[in-house]
């Protein structure tokens, strides 16, 4: 289920339940005794999930409030990486999902929360992701263990034995979805090209942000993203590194150096902004523009 209103939630949550619970409380006792119960009540679940992957994109369409502009939000660039109908809908909640049971009926929903996080490597990082997520071997890897497990285990566990198998697939789906998980992270990484670790970073800072002890780079939460810059008082043209308009992270401990062309001298200031750990941050650095130079000027 996709984050969506109170109200859509509560009646998912309703009909869902009725959906998974009603045979068990509805149906006579006399027949759960029968020797064919069992049978017929493994078939009943596992045609539920059947029915749940096959029409989960129009469930998530369902639950979306209000859909967004993908193109304004993630701009062209990031719509060149998603081969795969993309839905953009309005929550803070950081949330992305690949539905469907086939590849060509395959949809992204993702939340305009997770993408306020991210920079445009990110963004590129985590759509590639999604769009991996619609191949053959990604939608057989997340719905034949469903399947199987709907199968072999419909009702609740009535003895230890029964238990500790249970305990042993979900252990053994657990191995299964690490490593399809690694293979979609190899795959985006093909697709993102030279940005792929940037986006990567990106990625991790907003979804595991205590992975600093995993990589040899600095913590992500030391990390200002999204950084703009505005004048006060100054006039700056031809801002670079990147003549797109898009500046690195600010790292606590690295050097971070702007480089820009000015007609007149004056005094002002450079208003950074940026995201630190998902929230707004601004810092403000005073300017004075000197009448010449033998050397460019730096913030």
């Amino acid at each position: 289920m996709i984050p969506s209103s109170p109200r859509r939630a509560l009646v998912f949550t309703i009909v869902s339940s009725a959906l998974y619970f009603g045979p068990d409380l509805l149906m006579p006792k006399a027949w759960s005794a029968s020797a064919d119960y069992d049978f017929y009540y493994a078939c009943y679940q596992s045609a539920l999930v059947v029915v749940a992957f096959w029409f989960s994109p129009a469930i998530c369409r369902s639950m979306v409030v209000r859909k967004l502009d993908s193109e304004t939000i993630i701009g062209r660039a990031g719509e060149s990486i998603c081969n795969l109908p993309l839905t953009i809908f309005d929550h803070p909640v950081p949330f992305v999902l690949t539905a469907g049971l086939l590849p060509a009926q395959c949809e992204i929903f993702l939340s305009k929360g997770f993408t306020d996080r991210l920079t445009l490597p990110g963004r590129r990082f985590l759509l590639a992701r999604a769009t991996t997520h619609g191949s053959w071997i990604q939608r057989l890897g997340a719905f034949v263990p469903a399947l199987l497990f709907a199968w072999f285990f419909p009702g609740i566990p009535d003895s230890l034995k029964a238990w500790l198998d249970m305990a042993a697939f979900l252990g053994l789906w657990l191995l299964l979805h690490w490593g399809l998980e690694l293979s979609v992270d190899r795959a985006a990484a093909r697709l993102c090209g030279a940005g792929a670790i940037d986006g990567l970073r990106d990625l991790l800072a907003v979804t595991n942000p205590h992975n600093s002890r995993l990589t040899t780079q600095p913590p992500p939460g030391w990390r200002v993203r999204a950084v703009r810059v505005t004048c006060e008082g100054i006039e700056l043209d031809e801002l670079s590194p990147l003549p797109d308009g898009a500046l690195p992270d600010l790292v606590d401990g690295e050097p971070w150096t702007l480089f820009a062309r000015y007609a007149k001298p004056g005094v002002g200031r450079l208003e950074l902004r940026g995201t630190l750990d998902g929230e707004a941050w601004l810092r403000v650095v005073a300017v004075e523009l000197p009448s010449s130079a033998s050397t460019p000027t730096s913030s």
